[in-house]
């Protein structure tokens, strides 16, 4: 009798949790189906869990007639923290015509210190030492339906009118006014949902061996993620989207697009950024992207492919290349005098790298000091992106010069700072400075 009431009871259970399962994945996919399409009314929503904010609910609805901004962004997203200085500015100049609201992720991300907790104890810490203003709402639901870094901006009566990845508060005025000609980061209606046509198609060729194009990319298409490969590797396509020209020709002339310190050779003795000699260098502008499309009927080399990804970029641009040694910036890290040696040469032990919470600082013990200036690249120099406390010279790499072998470093500060990292190493003994050495640069001019 006993184990027949069991039974029923665990038959109850498994039908209540597969119920609550069906539930939870009705509300999930719903939500997460949701396709936000840039011409279309943006779908109702409210958040619930929001800061800087006079009512403890925000409905989108009750903004109708201000220009909504969202800012969607995750404490993995560097370049989604460090704009908010330029968040905070939109905030202050423009709050009569414009809403903006910065979408946190408030789940986990597969990290034990990414909670929502720490996402709110980052943002804390941060209003409390930047005095940030603007409204933040933590909110999961939506923020699944993008990719960071995202912003939509939809028009004061509902209607999305930009899908993008960064903001200029100098095109706000012009959105205000629907100027949209005059705006240097967005494309609006007239592009989206359109494959690459004619109208920005920058070159095509085709015959019976290949077909290549280069064409403009358009905020609100896919990013295509390049996996490069061995020069030996056989490929019959090959694809690039939303990349500068400087991506380009990086890759076309080194055969590398992105290289890493103390993995690829280029790292000290290549300059990341190829210098410009040509009055009108727009092409290269930062916020302008292009897309590269090339088909072969066979399989041939990653090396043939860079060689007609250079041929391309010529009948394209029509540039000349050359490469130069040139003296170029670059970071030094060294020690302000020896006796911090001793501080900081590793007492042995087994290797930790352990960070204390995104950009909170780090504990490192016997580790090599590459893992220093690798995180000093990756925070700094890697893209010339707007950051709080960004040094001039994107692109500078971090060379250690410290004598050091292995290193033990215990760093409590807010590493998205550059000057508050500075100023932290400082105390530790390792002073960062500019200085020249003589690199390899790529020269491009007309």
């Amino acid at each position: 009798m006993n184990s027949r009431v069991n039974l029923v009871k665990c038959l109850r259970l498994i039908i209540i949790v597969s119920l609550c399962i069906q539930n939870v994945n009705a509300q999930i996919n719903y939500k997460t189906s949701d396709t936000i399409l840039i011409g279309q009314a943006f779908p109702k929503h409210i958040f619930k869990d929001i800061d800087n904010y006079n009512k403890s609910l925000l409905s989108l609805e009750e903004l109708r007639g201000k220009w909504i901004i969202l800012d969607f962004w995750n404490e993995l997203c560097a370049a989604c923290i460090n704009s908010f200085p330029e968040v905070q500015s939109i905030h202050d100049k423009y709050s009569d015509d414009v809403k903006i609201i910065s979408v946190a992720f408030n789940g986990t991300m597969g990290h034990s210190h990414s909670s929502e907790k720490s996402i709110k104890r980052m943002f804390g810490k941060l209003k409390s030492k930047y005095d940030f203003t603007f409204t933040i709402a933590y909110d999961s639901i939506l923020y699944r339906i993008f990719n960071v870094p995202c912003i939509i901006i939809v028009d004061p009566i509902g209607c999305v009118r930009f899908i993008t990845t960064s903001i200029d508060a100098k095109d706000i005025p012009h959105i205000i006014k629907q100027d949209f000609s005059k705006l240097t980061l967005f494309e609006g209606l007239k592009n989206v949902g359109k494959s690459p046509d004619i109208n920005r198609l920058l070159f095509s060729d085709s015959n019976q061996m290949y077909f290549k194009s280069f064409s403009h990319w358009v905020k609100g298409y896919a990013i295509t993620p390049l996996y490069l490969l061995k020069d030996t590797t056989l490929i019959d396509s090959f694809e690039m989207n939303g990349f500068t020209l400087a991506d380009f020709y990086r890759l076309a002339y080194t055969g590398i697009l992105d290289w890493d310190n103390g993995r690829d050779p280029y790292y000290s003795s290549f300059s990341y950024y190829p210098l410009l000699r040509m009055k009108d260098s727009s092409f290269f502008d930062e916020n302008k992207k292009y897309c590269f499309l090339l088909k072969l009927p066979k399989r041939v080399s990653f090396k043939v492919i860079l060689e007609l990804l250079r041929n391309s970029l010529n009948e394209t641009f029509g540039y000349k290349v050359a490469t130069e040694k040139l003296l170029q910036p670059y970071w030094s890290v060294s020690l302000i005098d020896s006796s911090f040696k001793e501080k900081l040469n590793t007492k042995g032990g087994p290797m930790i790298n352990l960070g204390k919470g995104k950009y909170q600082g780090f504990e490192y013990k016997n580790v090599p000091v590459s893992f220093l200036t690798t995180a000093l690249w990756s925070n700094y120099s890697l893209r010339n992106r707007k950051q709080i406390g960004r040094p001039p010279g994107p692109g500078r790499p971090f060379i250690d010069e410290t004598g050091l072998g292995n290193i033990d470093l215990s760093i409590d500060a807010y590493t998205a700072d550059f000057k508050e990292f500075r100023k932290a190493l400082l105390e530790k003994g390792i002073v960062i400075r500019e200085k020249l050495k003589y690199m390899n640069s790529l020269i491009i001019e007309e």
